[in-house]
């Protein structure tokens, strides 16, 4: 097997990739780039890119959690260096798409329920 072989093989994409982390406390509330987000950009592609520690992620679990609340099916991943590899990729994208559905399926029904 050959390095990048190994490197791939030895990956085991876990449910937490699926999911948003937890926000920490204390985060700044960055409701007008969401709320730009959401307004005239909405539907356009947007890429979100920074340097280590500038709130991507806090903006994208902040857009999550807005998107969530207004009954939008939403999904996150998070890659790893591993999954530079198209088959890998399209592997996970698909395996979001089953988790983002089953966890839809499921409030869908705590809904009923309650």
């Amino acid at each position: 097997m050959n390095q990048h072989a190994a490197k791939l093989a030895s990956v085991r994409p876990g449910a937490e990739r699926f999911f948003a982390p937890k926000a920490h406390a204390g985060t700044i509330e960055r409701r007008a780039i969401v709320d730009a987000l959401l307004g005239e950009s909405a539907g356009a592609t947007v890429v979100l890119q920074g340097p280590a520690g500038h709130g991507k992620t806090t903006l994208m679990q902040q857009l999550n959690a807005r998107l969530s609340g207004d009954g939008v099916l939403t999904a996150w991943l998070t890659f790893e260096d591993a999954d530079n590899d198209a088959r890998r990729c399209f592997e996970l994208l698909g395996r979001l798409c089953i988790t983002a559905q089953i966890r839809d399926n499921v409030a869908t029904e705590m809904r009923s329920v309650v």
